[in-house]
């Protein structure tokens, strides 16, 4: 996997001719990997900024800082310090918001968003505040993130768990789903 500023923009570039108009951009690699270094993320979100001025397209950039979910050895308060040091650098750099992964609550949000000046996207968690609570405090994006696929797929893994258990079928029962004319309304032109 590239990671690399210009490797990261040629595949970025490949992505927006794909017709993409957004990305999400983190800066850390792998799960349980370190965090790139705040220049270093930097500089890759100036690289994909340049090329798509070049490409003719608005790129927004959600710049996701992984401070909460990577930095679990440090206090929550430094968590907020770092996560503002790195907003406010990847909004200098070029990106157009920032994707704090991990808190929900409105107190460390509305700090965030404060010192940072910046939009902010919040990922639906049960840690996350009300989206009213959100919206109140500035808070520009919710994320569903693979939320609605879990969901699907848990589902799914009940109803099976079910027929293999011989059991009933509360979960897929007519007053449990949607209806096919209330599908055909969401699918429909």
């Amino acid at each position: 996997m590239p990671n690399n500023p210009d490797e990261v923009a040629e595949n970025i570039r490949k992505v927006l001719q794909a017709g993409a108009v957004g990305i999400n951009f983190e800066d850390s690699t792998v799960e349980g990997s370190p965090l790139y270094p705040i220049e270093f993320q930097c500089e890759r979100i100036r690289t994909i900024r340049k090329m798509a001025v070049e490409e003719g397209i608005p790129l927004v950039i959600n710049a996701r800082i992984d401070v909460f979910v990577r930095r679990g050895e440090i206090s929550h308060a430094k968590k907020i310090e770092e996560t503002i040091v790195r907003g406010q650098a990847y909004i200098d750099a070029g990106a157009d918001c920032l994707y704090p992964m991990g808190p929900g609550d409105i107190e460390t949000l509305k700090k965030i968003r404060d010192e940072t000046k910046a939009p902010i996207n919040v990922y639906a968690s049960k840690a996350a505040a009300s989206m009213k609570e959100l919206e109140a405090i500035g808070v520009s994006r919710l994320s569903l993130g693979p939320g609605l696929i879990r969901a699907s797929l848990t589902t799914m893994k009940n109803v099976a768990q079910q027929l293999l258990d011989y059991g009933s079928y509360d979960s897929f029962s007519a007053e449990n789903i949607m209806t096919s004319d209330e599908i055909r309304k969401y699918i429909s032109p």
